[in-house]
């Protein structure tokens, strides 16, 4: 499999052969999740619109005898399931669009890179190491010059 950055430094899958791209009955599979995520990013939104003016009203009923905190914290939890609904749904796009491979070679090929660029970051992260050791040996024995 081919892997190609794009402008934005990604790695991604090149665009793949005619027989490894994404064929109908996946786009519509994957069509119908993405109606699933914004019909459940819709419904999110609303109990946090709901949650949002019963916590306002509560506050303005109780004031500070109300853990506002904890309020916050039910809110943000929400907002974030609705963002995480909202990348599924924009990364499904994305694959439908860019006619991505989503084949289990692909995601393969991928982690095998992935696992090669983790190997050679941790060979340089050691060789620096090395250097900045010997570097301090260096100015320890010139210590002794002194």
């Amino acid at each position: 499999m081919r892997l190609t950055v794009v402008g934005s430094g990604d790695i991604l899958p090149a665009r793949p052969l005619k027989e490894e791209a994404v064929n109908d009955t996946e786009k519509t599979a994957l069509t119908a999740k993405v109606g699933e995520l914004e019909a459940k990013q819709k419904q999110l939104e609303t109990k946090l619109r709901g949650m949002e003016k019963f916590h306002q009203d509560a506050w303005n009923e109780y004031g500070s005898e109300l853990c506002a905190g904890e309020m916050q914290g039910k809110e943000s939890t929400l907002q974030k399931e609705i963002d995480e609904c909202e990348r599924e749904a924009e990364a499904i796009d994305e694959a439908i669009h860019r006619n991505l491979d989503l084949s289990d070679a692909a995601v393969a090929a991928l982690r095998e890179q992935a696992e090669g660029e983790s190997r050679i970051a941790a060979e340089h992260q050691a060789k620096s190491k090395d250097f900045i050791d010997e570097a301090a040996k260096l100015e320890r024995l010139r210590a002794y010059l002194k």
